[in-house]
Parts: C-alpha cells; sequence; structure tokens
C-alpha cells in the first residue's frame, strides 16, 4: 500500500444505508460491479460474504472495507452495510461528474471517472472493536448526507473518519503516529471562526492565541482534519464569499474584493480564477440571473 503524505479534500458523491437483513435471500448474490470512486463500507448486521476482487471475506459485525477504484466487489447475502462513496481529491472539473449518481455505484461498468486512483493510506479490512463508535460516524456521515449533502461539516466527519483509519493503519503496521483527536473541538472552532469573518486579515498568531494551541501544532492539526492548510482554507472562504457577492450585489468587483479581505486587486483575480475556473466579470455573467 502507498504511504505517501497526502493533502485530502474529500468530497461526498453518494451514500447508502440498509440493514433491513430479514427480507434479504440467503446466499443470494448482489449484482457484481466495479467501484467507480474511492469508497468505505461498514458492515453492521449479517452473516453474509464480501468478495473483493479474488478475495473472500466472511462478514461480522463491526467489518470496514476500503474499496478504491476499479476494486471488483460481489455481497452475497444477509447482511446491513453503511456506504459511503466519495472522492478524495474535490475537483471542480469533475463537478457535472458528481452529480450523475445514478452511475457512483459504478454498475455500468462502461462508464469511467477522473478521480485520482492512487489507494489512501488506510486498511483496506479491518475489524472495527469499537462497533457502536464507529456505526454512530458512518449514521451522521449518511445522515448528513441525505439531509444536507455535501457541507463543510460531512466533509470534516468524513476528514476525521479517514484519520482515525489512518491512525489503525499505523497501529497494525507499529508505526507512531500523530493524532489530533482530542484537539478536534478546537480544530473546529478555528473553522468556525474562519466561516464567520473570512475577510479578517488573520494571523498564526491570532489564531493559535484563539484555540490556545501553538503555532506548529495548529498548523498540523489543522491539516490533518480539515485537509488543506490554514490560509488555503481562509482563501477557499474568501472567494466563496465574493462568489455569492458576485451573484447577489450590485457591488464592484473591486469593491467586493476588498470587503472580501484582498487587499491587491491582481491576487484576487489570480486566486478567483484558480477557484473557479473563470474570471470575477465572466462568473458574474454566468451566473446573475
Amino acid at each position: 500500500m502507498n504511504m505517501v503524505e497526502i493533502e485530502l479534500n474529500p468530497y461526498l458523491v453518494y451514500c447508502l444505508y440498509d440493514e433491513s437483513i430479514a427480507t434479504q435471500t440467503p446466499g443470494k448474490e448482489y449484482k457484481s460491479r466495479v467501484t467507480r470512486y474511492h469508497e468505505l463500507e461498514f458492515i453492521t448486521n449479517g452473516s453474509g460474504t464480501m468478495k473483493v476482487n479474488d478475495t473472500v471475506y466472511n462478514l461480522k459485525q463491526g467489518d470496514l472495507f476500503y474499496y478504491p477504484p476499479d476494486t471488483k466487489i460481489t455481497g452475497t447475502m444477509p447482511y446491513g452495510y453503511i456506504l459511503i462513496i466519495f472522492d478524495p481529491y474535490f475537483n471542480q472539473k469533475n463537478f457535472l461528474q458528481y452529480q450523475e449518481r445514478r452511475k457512483a455505484l459504478g454498475d455500468d461498468l462502461t462508464c469511467e471517472s477522473n478521480v485520482s486512483r492512487e489507494t489512501l493510506p488506510i486498511p483496506s479490512h479491518i475489524n472495527m472493536s469499537n462497533f457502536n463508535i464507529y456505526k454512530s460516524i458512518f449514521k451522521k456521515i449518511f445522515t448528513g448526507f441525505v439531509r444536507d449533502g455535501n457541507t463543510l461539516e460531512n466533509k470534516i466527519a468524513l476528514l476525521q473518519l479517514l484519520l482515525e483509519l489512518k491512525t489503525e493503519l499505523f497501529k497494525t503496521s507499529n508505526i507512531d503516529s500523530f493524532s489530533t483527536k482530542s484537539y478536534y473541538k478546537k480544530i473546529i472552532k478555528c473553522v468556525k471562526n474562519i466561516d464567520t469573518t473570512p475577510e479578517t486579515n488573520y494571523s498564526l498568531d491570532e489564531l493559535a492565541t484563539e484555540v490556545e494551541l501553538s503555532k506548529n501544532f495548529l498548523c498540523t492539526a489543522f491539516k490533518e482534519i480539515v485537509g488543506v492548510t490554514i490560509f488555503s482554507y481562509i482563501h477557499e472562504k474568501r472567494i466563496e464569499k465574493a462568489k455569492a457577492m458576485l451573484i447577489e450585489t450590485q457591488s464592484s468587483i473591486e469593491e467586493i474584493a476588498h470587503h472580501c479581505g484582498f487587499e491587491n486587486m491582481s491576487y484576487f483575480y489570480r486566486m478567483f480564477k484558480r477557484y473557479t475556473g473563470a474570471s470575477p466579470s465572466n462568473y458574474r455573467q454566468h451566473y446573475r440571473l
């Protein structure tokens, strides 16, 4: 398994949840499929089997599987599951592809995907001893997706789950790992502060003092949990605010740039195009009703 460090910015594509094993026919196979995206599947109940490529697993409650793209899967009833389908590296160019949810399961074996096929450094199969905790995490992600779609809260929950699984892999490999679990609430507080006023000219000293962490630890923990650096996240939120103002207000582009915390217009134009693929004027013209 590739153990390189990666910068995650996941996008939830689809989620499924089914525990109704009473209606399943023991021994009946689900339709074989090939994964289009990255997937996490958590077994909640039942005693069926799962064939992953050429390996067959006898399912137990608490089994967790990670399927990278192009994994062939065949499940045999009965078993209950929660399935999370995601792209670990959000790409604006793939946005229309993300909306094709009927293809997310990979039932159409001819459909192609532009997502990264790099295997994430998490276990391909593991039985989670803390069943109730992990079921709660999976249900939270599923419920949040059904209710709100791909929100920041759901993204952070998925990032936290991936971090936990990465830690599990390090444990099984006897590798010391840095864990930010106990500082999760402080990082979320930092995120919410930025979300509220992204235009503020934040300094690292101020952010670290606000959440009572050292600057170095804050930077490391923030990137582990949120998936991007602090200042990349600030830029992202500023651009989101600028996009909304371009559509909803009559303010000039220069006024919007300053209101969103950009003092240099050239830098604003450059960052806006990097995040949206369009200039501010073209974006306003295209999306304004």
